[in-house]
């Protein structure tokens, strides 16, 4: 299978360097879209984009991906993370709240709820009625947002941070009897399907929950990597998917879903079904995705950023197919650079470098 995608992909590269439009190689830049500030975090929904900033939220159309265009947007403060569901953007602001924002005019988004809250808030996912918060101080906010005028915090799960295997036994009994407040610097949070993972950049940890119920997260287990910095879960294919952000544990991590339990830590260095496929040069700050088939995940980070992409079809065994530099996007350490894909297109929230689009031929089939 490797060897069929890798002379898929050889084949690409020899289309794309007799069109000219694909002379630089299988993974092209298509164009960029300036916004006059830092873009942190992006998701799609339909045909439209959804980017936080440091003023707030701006909605770009990219029905053509080759030329997208600026709609509205919505001042709410620096933010770090943004999720989408239906008529509502739910945005995550470091001034310590959650704003939602009704995006049903994409030129006229406006701010319908608001929930203050603790901690600053540094990503967010959404899944049912519920809005789960990351904090950078160690909690995990859950947040109902089935009335999103009026959003109400049900619970906190707090985050511990450690490395040392000594303390296994103390933090994870701490971890399943949901303590409510935590230590660790949680910069992200995803939900795929049923799967609801959470990161610390301090020391690095990832913490795996079952949210079924949505409002009632059950702790599944934990996996030791250093400084981690977001996290995506496929379950289809027994893999969680982390971004390493500092130094030499810079690049992407991998331990299967299956391997984690309640009762014991994994370890990145311990563990025989795990791989590790080291960034060139340091991250800092940046993130993750993954495409819509499965096979590639996406990353993107560093003071002079870089975009990789990376074969996860097994996802023991990472190979990097290609990567670019995206500039210099000047966010600070642990800030986000979100990126995202549809068809054959990768969206990055580059920093000051603005939205920029990505071609690989090949990516979603």
């Amino acid at each position: 299978m490797r060897e069929l995608k890798a002379l898929v992909i050889g084949c690409i590269f020899v289309m794309g360097f007799l069109d000219s439009a694909l002379a630089a190689g299988p993974l092209t830049h298509v164009t960029t879209v300036p916004l006059g500030t830092k873009a942190h975090d992006i998701v799609l929904q339909g045909d439209f984009a959804y980017v936080v900033t440091d003023l707030g939220l701006t909605i770009v159309d990219v029905s053509n991906p080759a030329a997208p265009v600026v709609r509205g947007s919505v001042s709410t403060g620096k933010t770090q993370g943004v999720d989408v569901k239906g008529s509502y953007a739910y945005v995550a602001s470091q001034t310590k709240d959650l704003r939602i924002i009704d995006i049903s005019d994409p030129d006229a988004p406006s701010i319908i709820g608001f929930k203050s809250l603790p901690g600053q808030t540094w990503d967010v996912a959404v899944k049912d009625n519920i809005a789960y918060a990351a904090s950078y101080g160690g909690e995990l906010y859950l947040i109902d947002v089935s009335n999103p005028t009026a959003p109400i915090l049900v619970r906190s799960i707090g985050l511990i941070k450690w490395s040392n295997s000594g303390a296994d036994a103390t933090n994870l009994a701490k971890l399943n009897n949901y303590v409510t407040s935590g230590n660790a610097l949680t910069t992200g949070v995803s939900v795929t399907g049923n799967t609801l993972v959470t990161v610390d950049w301090g020391y690095g940890r990832l913490y795996y929950y079952d949210v079924t119920n949505a409002a009632s997260p059950v702790f599944k287990g934990t996996h030791y990597a250093p400084f981690l910095l977001k996290a995506e879960a496929d379950p289809v294919n027994d893999a969680v998917y982390m971004l390493g952000a500092y130094a030499k544990f810079s690049g992407l991590f991998t331990v299967p879903i299956s391997a984690m339990g309640s009762t014991y830590s994994t370890r990145y260095d311990q563990c025989l079904s795990c791989d590790f496929l080291p960034a060139n040069h340091v991250i800092g700050q940046g993130g993750l995705a993954m495409s819509g088939n499965g096979e590639y995940v996406m990353y993107v980070g560093g003071g002079k950023a870089q975009l990789h992409l990376v074969d996860v079809s097994d996802p023991a065994d990472l190979q990097e197919i290609a990567s670019v530099s995206i500039g210099e996007p000047q966010v600070g350490l642990a800030e986000t650079i979100g990126l995202t894909s549809r068809d054959d297109y990768i969206y990055v929230a580059g920093g000051v470098t603005g939205v920029q689009v990505y071609l690989f031929p090949g990516l979603s089939n």
